[in-house]
């Protein structure tokens, strides 16, 4: 009796194994087509996603600039300006800072070499900024004072060197930066390098699956999106629905082919969609203004803000960073950096 129950579920557990397996191969017929995939992963990618993140890390730049004014009579132009103008009329009244955090992606690293790849808007800053004198009056511009970029100083401070970056190639208007390091300590020989194969964008369909991995608002996270208007690889870039924030910039882009852990790079996120507008607002820093039901009768601002288009993030495709890669070799090979089995993988 014994032996005819143990048979029975044996029996049973086949026969469940068996449908099981029918349901899988009905469900996912086209895991081996050589495509990205378009659905969700069939199975846990945990592990798989705590190694890549290893190798993703927070970029931090901080610029410095000096601020100069000329006296309230004087009307100059922009074109009037040089060296020895500003010097005799302009004079320095303040100093100030402007810092961001991106993403970047270790992709190499030798004895005492590392290099990340990021956004160029990162850590690219103007050497400039004008500030204008505004009324309705004044028809033409004339500058009140200007800023000149006197430093720039970019950490990983995930790296734990407390090393300066230097940026050994970059492209603002492609976007794309490879920044440097170099250093003795044996925090180098123990940072991950991303080690998986790069892929095609332009193999990417309406609907393929993507991973996104980043530092939004300075905390290491991971996102998921899908690829719409494929036809843009064309131009260098493609569209994802991913929720992007000020921190994702720089973040690789991740798409599975049949199935985890096939895991390639196919982009790095950019930017996203966004609308600015002007408003007028007091000046906070007064008084005046932490004394409820007062009217206000100080100074008012013309202020800049940013509204994110949430779900409209814009990737550089893999091949444009390649071209990017090869444009710069001679010139980060004469610095140390042999990147080809990253770029070329």
């Amino acid at each position: 009796m014994n032996f005819l129950r143990i048979f029975f579920v044996v029996f049973i557990l086949i026969l469940l194994f068996s449908c099981t397996q029918k349901t899988y191969q009905a469900l996912y017929p086209t895991l081996s087509d050589n495509r990205y995939d378009s659905e969700f992963p069939y199975k846990n990618c945990s592990k798989q996603l705590n190694e890549l993140s290893k190798s993703i890390k927070k970029v931090s730049s901080v610029v410095f600039y000096e601020i100069y004014a000329f006296p309230n009579n004087l009307e100059v132009k922009k074109n009037q300006m040089n060296t020895g103008f500003t010097t005799k009329h302009a004079k320095q009244v303040d100093v100030f800072s402007r810092s961001l955090i991106g993403t970047g992606t270790v992709i190499y690293k030798s004895i005492n070499q590392l290099a990340l790849l990021s956004c160029a808007h990162v850590v690219n800053f103007p050497d400039t900024i004008y500030n204008y004198k505004s009324s309705i009056d004044i028809k033409e511009d004339f500058v009140v004072s200007f800023a000149v970029k006197r430093k720039v100083q970019i950490y990983a401070p995930e790296l734990e060197l407390g090393k300066e970056l230097k940026i050994l190639a970059i492209d603002p208007q492609k976007d794309i930066v490879l920044l440097g390091l170099e250093s003795d300590s044996e925090s180098i020989t123990k940072a991950n390098v991303f080690n998986y194969p790069l892929g095609k964008s332009k193999e990417l369909e309406w609907g393929s699956f993507v991973y996104i991995m980043g530092f939004p608002i300075a905390q290491k996270m991971i996102t998921r999106g899908i690829i719409s208007n494929p036809e843009l690889v064309k131009r260098g870039t493609f569209l994802i629905d991913a929720v992007f924030n000020h921190g994702f910039s720089g973040a690789p882009v991740l798409a599975i082919k049949d199935g985890v852990p096939n895991f390639e790079m196919v982009g790095m996120v950019k930017s996203s969609s966004a609308d600015y507008f002007n408003y007028i607002a007091p000046d906070y820093d007064r008084d005046q203004l932490r004394q409820n039901n007062s009217p206000y009768s100080g100074p008012f601002f013309i202020k800049n803000k940013e509204i994110i288009n949430y779900g409209v993030t814009y990737s550089i495709t893999i091949e444009t960073l390649q071209e990017f890669f090869k444009k710069n070799e001679n010139e980060l090979n004469k610095q140390g950096y042999y990147l080809s089995g990253f770029f070329e993988n």
